[in-house]
């Protein structure tokens, strides 16, 4: 076994162990759903008003500035799905669903598309 493999080894199992592959997956899951919601709704109003914030224990959670916004990506969740799953076929997406922010949604910047 050549070193470099027992490098890759050791670095797989402290990840596993420490729950970082866990964390750093769920979040290049959340970049990704970002990047396609916003292919999504590139010329709506509501562009600015949806986001994705969160993927825990399969569940892939959409922020919604508003009820219209929730109403309109309910719509999408199907198509995000889709695309997602293609991205990471090992993952297993149960549920999707859509949270109402409302008024933190500018008051804290990281909460901002994009940050």
């Amino acid at each position: 076994m050549a070193m470099q493999d027992i490098g890759n080894l050791l670095a797989t199992s402290f990840l596993k162990r420490h729950g970082i592959e866990q964390s750093v997956t769920a979040t290049m899951i959340v970049q990704r759903a970002n990047a396609i919601l916003a292919e999504l709704i590139v010329n709506s109003p509501l562009k600015n008003d949806v986001y994705v914030i969160s993927y825990k224990n399969d569940e892939l959670v959409v922020a919604c500035r508003h009820a219209a916004a929730s109403h309109a990506v309910q719509g999408l969740l199907p198509q995000l799905r889709q695309a997602i799953q293609q991205d990471f076929p090992n993952k297993s997406f149960l549920a999707l669903r859509t949270r109402l922010s409302g008024q933190e949604w500018y008051n804290d910047a990281s909460l901002e598309p994009g940050n």
